[in-house]
């Protein structure tokens, strides 16, 4: 039965939201990572001693690169087979990617394909799918869509760690130092004996981020199972928030057909598109009302970086997000190695973290509309700069520090509401996942570069020096931030193509 127009209630944006919540709640297994690192580099060794945290962390930084190259086909994938189907087919590969984890022993190659490589595959395909469908019934509040939808990106990482202390270290186990000969005989657990355990506490002594489980022990040994029991749960989450992502004019019931040119309008057709503004080309478009902070533009990717907002934007993105990559990808190893560190309040911070991160996700969303993402981009970054240059002052308080890793955590995930927003309003919705996906690119790879440059010179300038380097970053991008600022006033004033040269 072919029809020609579903138009629903903007209301149902929020099931939308809904949705997304429960596709980025999937995604969000991505910064478990921080909590999941001394289980999963524990497996490695089993067949590759020599591997140690600073190797493994690649699996963790390769991810967001992989993401924003993929980014970059979500648009053409949309139009070609819609919003529902392209979550669908990021549901199977969540699926596929959690099951051949669990060749985990198998090394680092084979992590960093699953979990680096796979995963970001599967990140790109689903992650702006929610924000896409929500923006076609309430475009007049990306900060909303934003927070909203990647608030379940930052929550996920906080379930699935008490999933993994619950199935992989119930009894609080904490990893020790390596002995001679690959024996760990300082290790206690209920019910651990070891093959190669003599019986007598030697008590050795490493670095905090030196500390390793038994290649025996339970914690090591039913890893593989884990990610068997992850592919299954987050593929049916993910399933049922596939079945929810569904932009307005086109048909809840998947037999019920759009007649032509529908998806065509939803999916970026300029001249067809509801959302008013005046382009690079001269298009217009019908509705003369703008939301508070839209500046009118729509551009496709090559033309936002042919302005400095874009290039500004593509820049910024790294300064500002890459020191909380860093910190929560290493906030474990900074606390290791401190009196009051054990494996259950490490798990604890890293469940904090993940709550800060959400709501930091869902409160910067919701100011970017108040006040502008630009003012609140200025502030989360000098907040950021703050807080990472000062955390290895509060390492001997566990309390000191769990408040900075939660203050981190929240500024850092701001990020990911106020840059989409910020591309949203800046260059308009039709070509946002493109948009999105091109500014991604430069975190992504940047992250990258600078966990690669953490892993050379970590032993050499310690934690101190390389909180100091990515506090530095998140100065300058503060910087950026202000001056993006009083361009975007420019260009709110005389919203137009005279405004383009001048304030872009």
């Amino acid at each position: 039965m072919a029809v020609t127009a579903h138009t629903r209630p903007a209301a149902f944006g929020y099931v939308a939201l809904l949705g997304g919540v429960l596709i980025h709640l999937c995604l969000g297994s991505f910064y478990f990572w921080g909590n999941f690192t001394t289980y999963a580099t524990s497996t490695m060794r089993v067949e590759h001693p020599s591997l140690t945290y600073k190797d493994t962390i690649v699996c963790y930084l390769i991810s967001p690169a992989v993401l924003g190259c993929v980014l970059f086909t979500t648009l053409p994938a949309l139009q070609l087979i819609g919003h529902r189907a392209l979550a669908l087919v990021g549901t199977v590969i969540i699926g596929c990617l959690y099951f051949c984890s669990s060749a985990i022993h198998h090394g680092l190659p084979a992590m960093l394909v699953a979990y680096g490589g796979v995963f970001g595959v599967a990140q790109g395909v689903l992650y702006t799918i929610p924000m896409s469908a929500a923006l076609t019934y309430l475009p007049d509040r990306p900060g909303v869509i934003t927070g909203v939808i990647t608030l379940g990106f930052g929550l996920g990482a906080f379930f699935l760690n008490f999933v993994v202390s619950a199935y992989l270290n119930p009894h609080n186990c904490s990893p020790v130092c390596p002995g001679p000969d690959r024996t760990y005989p300082d290790f206690v657990c209920p019910g651990y004996v070891s093959n190669a355990s003599t019986g007598v506490l030697r008590e050795l002594t490493c670095k905090g981020n030196e500390k390793y489980f038994p290649p025996d022990s339970d914690q090591v040994t039913q890893t593989p199972d884990f990610f068997h029991v992850m592919a299954l749960s987050l593929a049916v989450l993910c399933f049922l928030g596939s079945l929810l992502m569904v932009p307005q004019g086109v048909a809840f019931l998947p037999w019920v057909h759009c007649a032509g040119g529908e998806r065509k309008q939803l999916l970026g057709d300029e001249e067809d598109a509801t959302q008013s503004a005046p382009s690079l080309s001269g298009r217009e478009t019908e509705e003369p009302a703008l939301p508070k902070w839209n500046t009118g533009m729509q551009f496709t990717a090559t033309e936002m970086m042919q302005t400095q907002m874009g290039w500004r934007l593509f820049i910024g993105f790294f300064l500002t997000a890459a020191p909380g990559v860093f910190f929560i990808g290493n906030y474990k190893s900074l606390g290791q190695g401190a009196a009051w560190s054990t494996d259950s309040k490490e798990a604890s911070i890293s469940s904090a973290i993940a709550i800060s991160n959400g709501l930091g996700r869902l409160a910067q969303g919701l100011l970017c509309d108040v006040f502008g993402w630009t003012k609140v981009l200025s502030a989360a970054s000098f907040c950021t700069a703050v807080l990472i240059i000062t955390v290895n002052f509060t390492t001997e308080n566990e309390y000191f520090f769990t408040v900075w890793c939660v203050a981190i955590a929240f500024v850092y995930g701001g990020n990911y509401a106020i840059y989409p927003t910020a591309v949203a309003t800046t260059f308009g919705a039709p070509h946002f996942p493109t948009n999105y996906g091109v500014v991604f690119v430069s975190f992504g790879f940047g992250s990258l570069a600078m966990g690669l440059l953490n892993e050379a010179l970590v032993d050499h300038i310690g934690h101190w020096g390389m909180c100091a380097i990515f506090g530095g970053l998140a100065l300058l991008g503060g910087g950026n931030a202000v001056n993006m600022h009083f361009k975007v006033r420019r260009l709110l004033a005389s919203r137009g193509e005279a405004a383009i040269g001048s304030t872009l």
